[in-house]
């Protein structure tokens, strides 16, 4: 009887420290969450001056993911000049590899860079531009563009002399839309990746390409306007 009467006694105070025991861990585990949630959301904010000989602007940045906000505030505003300087650009980033492995005689030269594509990579990608075109689709060059390049990846691969390469900037669209292989042709280093910026402000847009070291570091590369106001 004794026995009884203490796990009667008992059993409220057991119950309490379990209740107050499973409150205790689901309020640490919602803390835990909003910890996570609030990293994932975060905004990182960056400010810097750049000064030109007239005026000087304020850059601020935000940081979303792979999507970056640049805000470049013209302090002075309407003052002097009577025009706002103000301009915000949006930035998406992708980052492509560079395929070391890749050999082939098809290449073009920017700068001290020599950049390799598979030429039946290069053919297979005219023959669908050169479909979409003829159901009517847009794209950035016209079908004779797209033919003259065939016909230059074709003679590479069948070993022939090399047609005149013509005057196309094709690096921008090949790089997006092929496997490409980039080697310095004076200290033979080849680039971990290819990072694009996909920009966009309120009066142009384009693509901006850099060159990632082994060691990390970002060089300028080649740029590509899509269009500008």
């Amino acid at each position: 009887m004794p026995s009884q009467m203490l796990q009667r006694c008992l059993q409220p105070k057991l119950t309490m420290r379990l209740f107050t025991t499973i409150l205790l861990l689901t309020f640490l585990l919602g803390c835990n969450q909003t910890k996570k949630q609030n990293q994932n959301n975060k905004t990182i904010v960056t400010s810097d001056t750049t000064k030109n000989e007239d005026d000087s602007l304020i850059l601020t940045v935000e940081k979303h993911g792979d999507t970056v906000y640049k805000h470049f505030i013209d302090p002075d505003s309407t003052k002097g000049d009577k025009f706002d300087d103000s301009y915000h650009v949006k930035s998406i980033y992708k980052t492509i590899p560079n395929n070391v492995n890749l050999t082939s005689n098809l290449f073009f030269i920017e700068d001290d860079y020599k950049v390799f594509f598979n030429p039946e990579e290069v053919i297979n990608y005219c023959d669908k531009s050169i479909s979409m075109i003829k159901k009517g689709e847009n794209l950035d060059y016209n079908e004779k563009s797209f033919e003259a390049l065939r016909q230059f990846a074709a003679s590479c691969l069948a070993g022939q002399e090399k047609a005149n390469p013509f005057d196309y900037d094709w690096l921008p669209a090949l790089l997006i839309n092929c496997k490409f292989s980039i080697i310095n042709t004076k200290t033979y280093e080849k680039p971990k990746a290819v990072l694009v910026e996909y920009y966009r402000t309120e009066f142009s847009g384009g693509k901006n390409f850099y060159l990632v070291t082994q060691k990390g570091d970002t060089l300028n590369f080649v740029h590509d306007m899509d269009y500008i106001n």
